[in-house]
């Protein structure tokens, strides 16, 4: 019998696979940090794709035999916007160029000129951008043919395919994606110089790439013929794990950044810049509005008030103790600063810079700053979405480590949308959506 599913999310930092045997019985989760980073300054961040790869197959190996033999079914997903370039043979010949990537603005003007010129707004960071920096800089690497991602890298090793795909969720973070019909926009492409045979054949979200080859089942275990999803995004994956009634649920995930989304039936027309049409499973839109910051900018205040203490003479603390400080003290406070938390920028304006406001000589404190952080955070996110989205939502659900450990978080979640918050009782939330995407495909599940 062959009915668990088996969902692997590859992301910034870890692997984590999640089993199931439907999408509310979780039967195992397990992760593991990559440690892939391969180059980081102030402007590049390349990560190994072996590295991550080889996370994957452990991981995989690591679920007891029984279980694994039980698998028929399998997907995948994991961090969006990046690029792998491989050869003929789709061995990698760079690392993976991963969205926090900041090449393109080595080269001022350059973003901008395409966007100009193709009326697409690209962002650095992603696999379009990233493919001009290397076009504009003739540092194209020898043999290199194509671009992909990491997962579809994984996909091509389960099963054997002899083609490069890419699903439309993953395509259109790469940027130069037509939503309307689902597929890359040619002509901006040529427009942007882009040789149109590096790209990977795009295929719906929510579909099949192929099933588990002879010799992936005998290296992992699995009985050959399971079914091996396309990867995903891993916004639309843990909207998949997070969003159960499409037309009343608004979902908020805070992790390392931030998103909010809503399922919608089709593309929003009154596109705006602080928003994306994104694709989706059963044919259907995501609307996301994606913050930079969240769970970074957290971390941020938490070390800067562990260098205050340690740079008097003090022992410095536990961060956890921070963390809890932070909370505790912003609970407590009656007044708070203003905060502006774009401290990377933001996609639809990367020089925006983050701002604190309303400082008097009494005001400034632990809980003034954590409260304002949080309320900017959350107000932030909602802010990006125009307001008549929210008609005849009536819920927020939740995903993600940050909200699941912050009442204060949750506290302006409820005060700045003014509806009710849902946090959900799971883990690794991504790959579990991915786990879900491969169970709705295995049981042909419909809206």
């Amino acid at each position: 019998m062959r009915d668990y599913c088996l969902g692997i999310d590859i992301g910034t930092s870890k692997v984590a696979i999640v089993l199931c045997s439907s999408p509310s019985n979780i039967i195992e989760v397990r992760s593991q940090p990559h440690n892939a980073t391969a180059k980081a300054t102030s402007t590049r961040l390349e990560q190994d794709p072996h590295d991550m790869l080889n996370v994957c197959y452990s991981l995989i190996k690591s679920l007891p035999a029984e279980l694994r033999e039980r698998t028929g079914g399998i997907g995948i997903t994991g961090q969006m916007h990046g690029i792998v370039l491989v050869d003929s043979k789709f061995c990698p010949v760079t690392n993976l160029i991963n969205w926090q990537d900041r090449r393109c603005s080595e080269i001022p003007g350059l973003l901008h000129s395409i966007s100009e010129k193709t009326k697409y707004k690209l962002s650095d960071g992603f696999g379009f951008a990233t493919l001009l920096w290397f076009l504009h800089t003739r540092t194209l690497p020898a043999g290199a043919c194509y671009g992909t991602t990491v997962q579809d890298l994984l996909a091509l090793k389960l099963t054997g395919n002899k083609e490069l795909l890419i699903d439309t969720s993953m395509a259109a973070s790469w940027g130069f994606f037509n939503t309307k019909v689902q597929e890359w926009d040619y002509e901006a492409i040529k427009l942007a110089g882009i040789d149109l045979n590096m790209l990977p054949k795009v295929m719906p979200c929510g579909g099949v790439a192929g099933e588990l080859s002879l010799e992936a089942a005998k290296e992992f275990g699995i009985a050959s013929g399971a079914l091996v999803m396309l990867p995903v995004g891993d916004n639309q994956a843990s909207l998949m794990a997070t969003i159960k009634h499409v037309k009343s649920e608004i979902a908020l995930t805070l992790g390392t950044s931030s998103q909010v989304s809503l399922i919608s039936d089709c593309p929003i027309e009154m596109q705006g810049v602080t928003f994306e049409n994104r694709p989706y499973a059963f044919k259907k839109t995501a609307v996301v509005a994606a913050a930079m910051c969240g769970g970074n900018a957290w971390e941020w205040l938490a070390k800067f008030i562990t260098k205050v203490v340690s740079s008097v003479g003090l022992e410095e603390p536990p961060i956890e103790k921070i963390y809890e400080l932070m909370n505790d003290e912003g609970l407590k406070a009656k007044d708070e600063l203003i905060i502006k938390p774009n401290f990377h920028g933001e996609r639809y304006n990367e020089e925006l810079k983050g701002i604190i406001e309303g400082i008097t000589l009494e005001n400034m404190n632990v809980g003034t700053l954590s409260r304002g952080l949080a309320r900017g955070l959350v107000r932030n996110l909602k802010d990006m979405l125009p307001k008549e989205m929210w008609k005849n939502r009536t819920i927020v659900v939740s995903s993600g480590n940050a909200l699941r450990r912050i009442p204060l978080l949750r506290k302006m979640v409820e005060e700045e949308f003014g509806l009710p918050l849902e946090i959900l009782d799971s883990k690794e939330e991504t790959a579990t959506g991915a786990a879900i995407n491969a169970y709705n495909g295995l049981n042909k599940v419909s809206p």
